[in-house]
């Protein structure tokens, strides 16, 4: 056998003279040569397999006092790699992503499995929204709703995860990385029905006029009555699909009306048919309901609508968001809107996203010289967060040096189904409400409809809250609203297999969970069930 290496040494060793100054050619040309050894090397290794064999079967098991499992493992395992998956474009084009999974650790198990929020972010645990691994069967289609994309039934994972011992919220360690992580997309892209949107600005919505919106993919159409209540109806007009939006509000036989230009067909304000000009007296037509409505308040400013079921009782709805500054008379508030190329969930999640403050609004009120969030703390409740923390701001200019104070305590909530509310006060008692509604258009179109509203507590003349200073209050927020949009459309989170997260994204984190937990419930809604359908009214 050691003669067969020594031939095999010679003549590498004679292929390298060849070769004296090309280091790479005589590698090459050494591990290209066949020799001996090397013709041999198959039939000794199936020689070996072969006496092994024989081993195992002539010598019983021997018991062991210590378990141990010998798995049969390459030295160099090839990184594994998961299914694909596509991500729609703003453009309409798919792009299709390899994710590779990674092998991770076992996850410990906390001893109460109930570990909060804040330890799992000083411990680097990346959180995500809580799935199960195996497929619930059963669909959940909630009463007189939009279909949901992919149908979940509650009890069934409910009692899921009570055998797993887990939480709510809490993650399942046994759940693949990879899929979890698609899940969690999933679920930021779904809007959530039974839920108010902040439809218009009150302002907007003018007596006699209509007033076309999009939310969610539904093109909808909001009119107001002589009496001053606003009525929403879906914008098709079911005689030949025409946009009632660019048609009229007009009384007709005793009833508020939006009449379709079209063929000046008018539906009420709960979509009953109400003429047909066209038609001859005799003749008969429809004269029922034919378009569907949507339940609609008016509060603090906004128009809200009820996207859900018309079947949700009206006493177990959620609340609508709300400020009591935004009714105050000793506040003043001023509206807008801006509108995001981009989905909705990383508008509003921008919108609690305090650590951000001092980078991209360094030139309004934000400080990079001490951008430390201090004492950040959240809590909870069946419909949103709240977080209160402490900043350092500096003053813009020389006329602001009034209002700085060695350390800001602000307050931020974030609300179902997508509001935020951020209050602080300066000095010599200035003080602002930021009150904003991130409300989708489509899976890749946002509006942001705001309320800044401002209180100066020293000034007892009311000069502060004059109109003057309306217009300024609003390009301001524009301004930092504006900053905002050019950051957060360039965002692409579904490129990163995961997401890590620090303390400062405490008011981030818990929305998540609460948010997951609506979805898990059955209110998620994909925006492919969504968008560009026609909803008819018994549904």
């Amino acid at each position: 056998m050691i003669l067969f290496y020594v031939i095999d040494a010679v003549a590498i060793y004679a292929v390298l003279k060849q070769h004296p100054n090309d280091s790479d050619a005589a590698e090459s040309a050494a591990r290209n040569t066949v020799t001996i050894p090397k013709r041999m090397l198959p039939l000794r290794l199936a020689l070996f397999k072969q006496y092994l064999s024989r081993q195992n079967t002539l010598k019983p098991a021997v018991a062991s006092s210590t378990a141990s499992a010998f798995v049969d493992t390459p030295s160099a395992t090839p990184k594994p790699w998961g299914p694909s998956f596509s991500i729609p474009s703003k453009s309409g084009t798919t792009t299709t992503i390899d994710l590779p999974v990674s092998v991770p650790e076992a996850l410990p198990v906390p001893k109460d499995q109930a570990t909060d929020i804040e330890q799992k972010v000083q411990s680097n645990i990346v959180l995500a929204p809580q799935t199960v691994d195996s497929p619930v069967t059963k669909p959940n289609k909630p009463a007189g709703g939009v279909p949901l994309a992919q149908p979940v039934d509650a009890r069934a994972l409910e009692q899921q995860r009570k055998q797993k011992g887990l939480k709510p919220g809490q993650w399942d360690p046994n759940t693949s990385l990879l899929a979890h992580r698609m899940k969690e997309l999933q679920g930021r892209r779904a809007y959530l029905k039974n839920f108010w949107y902040a439809a218009a600005v009150s302002e907007k919505v003018k007596e006699g006029k209509a007033h076309g919106v999009e939310l969610c993919g539904e093109k909808l159409v909001l009119f107001r009555g002589k009496d001053g209540k606003v009525h929403c109806l879906n914008d098709v007009c079911p005689h030949r699909g025409a946009p009632l939006s660019q048609g009229w509000v007009q009384e007709v036989k005793g009833h508020e009306c939006v009449v379709c230009p079209y063929h000046g067909w008018a539906f009420d304000e709960e979509g009953v048919l109400r003429d047909v000009p066209a038609a001859d007296k005799a003749e008969a037509w429809p004269r029922k309901k034919l378009v569907d409505s949507y339940a609609v308040e008016e509060k603090g400013g906004f128009v809200w609508l009820f996207y859900g079921s018309n079947n949700f009782p009206a006493d177990e709805r959620p609340p609508i968001p709300y400020a009591p500054e935004l009714d105050d008379p000793t506040w003043k508030p001023v509206y807008g809107e801006i509108e995001f190329d981009c989905n909705h969930w990383s508008v509003f999640e921008n919108a609690i996203d305090m650590a951000h403050i001092h980078y991209l609004h360094s030139d309004s009120f934000g400080n990079q010289e001490s951008p430390q969030i201090k004492g950040m703390k959240t809590t909870h409740n069946a419909y949103g967060v709240k977080a209160s923390f402490g900043l350092h701001n500096k003053p813009v200019n020389k006329f602001w040096e009034f209002s700085q104070v060695p350390i800001v305590n602000v307050t931020a909530q974030a609300l179902l189904p997508s509001t935020s509310i951020i209050s602080f006060t300066l000095g010599n008692g200035l003080s602002f409400t930021t009150f904003v509604n991130t409300v989708p258009i489509n899976s890749n179109r946002t509006v942001n409809r705001f309320a800044l509203v401002r209180n100066l507590s020293i000034d007892k003349t009311g000069i502060f809250n004059m109109g003057a200073w309306d217009r300024f209050a609003r390009q301001a927020m524009i301004k930092i609203l504006s900053e905002d949009k050019k950051m957060v459309e360039q965002l692409r989170p579904e490129m990163l297999p995961r997401e890590i997260s620090v303390k400062a994204d405490l008011p981030q984190i818990a929305f998540r969970k609460l948010r997951q937990e609506y979805i898990d419930m059955g209110y998620g809604v994909s925006p492919e069930a969504s968008e560009n359908r026609y909803r008819m009214p018994d549904q």
